[in-house]
């Protein structure tokens, strides 16, 4: 999505006579040089950092990592019981959720009688567990019960679940509340884990609790680690060494040996596996996942991620559904956007917006305005809402601070998500809109490399790529270019609301570039930040430059 960029914030790295120098140490492009020394992850002092960076290795990371004294606790009960009995799986309805629900079945299918899994509906009965339904698996059977993606604020039912006679395991990395957490069987990094495992995902904490403690074989675990990728980019999660070290081999996974519901995932999708990354991941399949408990039960992606049958016609829904959010949140969208411009709110809230659509609106909403947004809708006798921050801000304190007066909620400093009575929500409406009006949030800053377009190509690029996978904590390098006169800006597309800005024999692809080149007025562009990025279109592989900044002189 293309946006601007005030040319003050703007600042053009140049690459030096130190550039040369990592890229002769390293034996590498001068390009991934440049790139190394914008992210800070290297100097001419200090080489062999980069090294690690460029060639990490899981076999070195992981021995290293501690998620917390409950872990080991948790690992002895596991390997005491001499059988769990009926399982059921106790998960969320994101993407993390439905990973670590598929991933923990799998874990418990070689010792159980049975495996089942449950995840709430979003609109019906929301986040975390509810007792009703403990009891309902209770008297269905269930011996064993896995949470994950879950459970760390729920003590009381955790208890009660155990004194009912099942044994009970929590993986979750929801940041508890401030009180201690008393339970020895929540494997919760966030609680006394290192702080490489507190940037986990719950997959990744199921994950690397199995690896650690031999609950699983290593070769077996490998494998499953495309769900790992598949949660750590959806969760959004800071893409530093250990995290980039797991998506970099699940995506491997998934290029390699994708399993059958993916398969027809990416068939559908128009998706070469071969040639799968990171932002294809994030754009188009993590979509269609969480479209299913977004607007329906998201079982239906524990089924895609599983492989149960009917394959094709589980994927064929799932597409359905995504194409029907898309739908969903464009519209809201622009009714959001109207409010919250016309009227200067933070809070917006309307009663026949669907809560599922509204956390990706939120999102957009921050990152487009670079402040904060609550989004809320009713759902039965509740109002529910999501909480977007953009940095700066800290969406967990916000929360915290009306606690008391939520019927439930959690999350993590960007996003989060609670429920509050019909009696209460004008009360803390107009209490989140005086907190969000007072968070100081930091105007974003951006470092672009000086390379144009024209001298860059597809083997340059693939040595760039394999500094990913990119996101939070490891972001996409961002180039730059200045603008020249002989510039053309095209019409692309059948929408009318996408362009492209051709440059000699190369063009930059500008998403919804209409309304941002339409309000600047030509005179006032100073150039142009973009990345590269690899496109698979009609059998081949091609290299397409995305339009990210327009930069305009003040």
């Amino acid at each position: 999505m293309t946006s601007f960029c005030l040319q003050s914030k703007l600042n053009i790295i140049v690459p030096s006579n130190s550039t040369r120098y990592i890229a002769e140490q390293l034996d590498c492009p001068p390009l991934v040089a440049a790139v190394l020394e914008l992210q800070g992850r290297v100097s001419p002092h200090n080489i062999d950092k980069a090294r690690a960076w460029l060639c990490p290795s899981l076999d070195f990371l992981l021995p290293q990592c501690y998620l917390g004294a409950s872990a080991e606790e948790a690992a002895r009960m596991w390997h005491r019981l001499p059988s769990l009995g009926n399982v059921v799986v106790y998960g969320d309805y994101d993407v993390d959720g439905v990973a670590s629900t598929t991933l923990a079945m799998e874990i418990c299918c070689s010792r159980a009688q049975g495996v089942r899994f449950y995840i709430p509906h979003r609109h019906l009965e929301g986040y975390g567990l509810h007792r009703q339904a403990l009891l309902q698996l209770v008297e269905a059977g269930c011996n064993t019960l896995m949470v994950v993606d879950c459970g760390t604020k729920d003590t009381s039912l955790l208890a009660e679940a155990r004194s009912l006679g099942l044994n009970v395991f929590v993986f979750d990395h929801h940041l508890p509340d401030r009180e201690d957490i008393s339970d020895p069987y929540v494997v919760n990094p966030q609680i006394d884990g290192d702080m490489e495992t507190r940037r986990l995902c719950a997959t990744s904490v199921l994950w690397l609790w199995a690896f650690l403690f031999d609950i699983m074989p290593k070769k077996w675990l490998y494998e499953r680690l495309d769900l790992v990728a598949l949660a750590t980019i959806a969760d959004c999660v800071p893409l530093e060494m250990l995290n980039r070290s797991l998506v970099k081999e699940g995506l491997d996974v998934m290029r390699s040996t994708p399993r059958q519901g993916l398969r027809h995932l990416f068939s559908r999708l128009g998706l070469a596996p071969y040639y799968l990354n990171e932002e294809q991941l994030a754009m188009k399949v993590i979509p269609c996942l969480n479209a299913a408990g977004r607007l329906s039960f998201a079982d239906l992606a524990v089924k895609v991620l599983v492989g149960e049958e009917p394959g094709v016609q589980n994927v064929e829904e799932l597409v359905s559904l995504n194409r029907k959010r898309q739908n969903l949140s464009s519209r809201i969208t622009r009714e959001a956007s109207k409010v919250a411009e016309e009227k200067d709110r933070h809070v917006l809230f309307q009663e026949s917006w669907p809560i599922g659509v509204l956390s990706g609106v939120a999102s957009r909403l921050c990152s487009e305005r670079n402040v904060p947004v609550v989004l809320a809708a009713p759902v039965r006798n509740w109002i529910r809402g999501t909480l977007r921050m953009p940095a700066g801000g800290n969406a967990v304190q916000v929360l915290d601070c009306i606690s008391d007066r939520l019927e439930a909620w959690g999350g993590h400093k960007q996003a989060a998500g609670f429920s509050v009575s019909k009696e209460n929500w004008q009360d803390i409406e107009i209490d989140l809109e005086r907190m969000l009006s007072n968070v100081e949030c930091e105007e974003p800053e951006i470092s672009a490399i000086n390379i144009h377009p024209s001298q860059i190509n597809m083997k340059t690029w693939q040595s760039v790529a394999d500094l990913g996978p990119f996101g939070i904590g490891n972001p996409y390098p961002l180039l730059f270019c200045e603008k020249s006169e002989d510039e053309k800006i095209l019409p692309l597309g059948k929408t009318g609301t996408h362009l492209k800005i051709q440059c000699g024999e190369d063009s930059l692809v500008a998403f919804n570039g209409v309304h941002v080149l339409n309000s600047i007025a030509s005179s006032n562009i100073a150039g142009w930040v973009y990345h590269p990025r690899f496109d698979y279109w009609r059998g081949q592989l091609r290299l397409q430059f995305m339009l990210d900044y327009v930069i305009i002189e003040p």
